[in-house]
């Protein structure tokens, strides 16, 4: 897995919350575009959609 491989990479973790998302297991996608946007907290499409997410599922 390329977060095990390059923990300190950002995309595999967004890229790894776009599966879960797409695979409806939304709190791992929160959690993995969590840990994505410590890493890159500028991406604002990535703010917007993890707020998305959390909103939508009621999500803290």
């Amino acid at each position: 897995m390329c977060t095990t491989q390059f923990p300190d990479s950002a995309s595999p973790y967004y890229n790894l919350s776009e599966a879960y998302r797409l695979s409806h297991q939304t709190e791992k996608a929160i959690e993995s575009l969590k840990i994505y946007l410590m890493k890159e907290p500028l991406d604002k499409e990535a703010e917007i959609k993890y707020e998305n997410l959390k909103a939508v599922n009621n999500y803290s």
